[in-house]
Formats: C-alpha cells, structure tokens, sequence
C-alpha cells in the first residue's frame, strides 16, 4: 500500500525535531536518529495498514483515524482503499485536545 505523508504531517514531525533540539537541547545526533526511526515506521505502515489501534480522541471523525505509538511520539494515520496517509506526528505527552488542532 502507498503511504502519503501529508504537509501537515511533516509540518508536525518538524515541529517535533525543533522542540526536542531547540527546548530540549537533545544532541543534534540523537534527534536526526529519532527523526529517521519515526518517518521510517510511518513508511513502514504500508506493509500492515491495520496495525495500529483507532485513536479514540478522534474517534468522532467519520475518516476511521489510527495510530502507532513509537517511543512518545503518536503517528496518526487513516487508510482509504489504495493509499495510507500519515496525518500527524503527535508527542503524546500533549494534551490530547491539541491533536484536534
């Protein structure tokens, strides 16, 4: 199955990198390896569509929204009948209220 990450959803992982370089002050070398685990098991996704639980803070959207959880960082999906799409990059420390945003 073809995985599409959308804008949103890259605009979020960067959004992630910053926060861990820039408020975290995690070494540049930890974040680019962190970066490359997270975008490689949103391609890997493809191979098992289903895997991931439905997310229930969205669960009033009629799109049938998933997720994986790797490490502390949510990557929320859908899946229509041919394509994959990563939606959004979530650290899961969050309150839940901002996924909706």
């Amino acid at each position: 199955m073809k995985v599409i990450l959308t804008e949103e959803a890259l605009s979020r992982l960067e959004d992630v990198v910053d926060f861990m370089l820039f408020e975290q002050e995690i070494p540049y070398h930890i974040v680019e390896r962190q970066n490359e685990k997270l975008l490689l098991a949103a391609l890997n996704l493809g191979k098992a569509p289903y895997q991931g639980r439905k997310e229930p803070f969205l669960a009033e959207s009629t799109i049938g929204y998933r997720r994986i959880v790797v490490d502390h960082i949510k990557i929320i999906y859908y899946v229509d009948e041919n394509n994959l799409y990563v939606t959004d990059f979530f650290d899961s420390r969050q309150h839940p209220d901002k996924m909706k945003d």
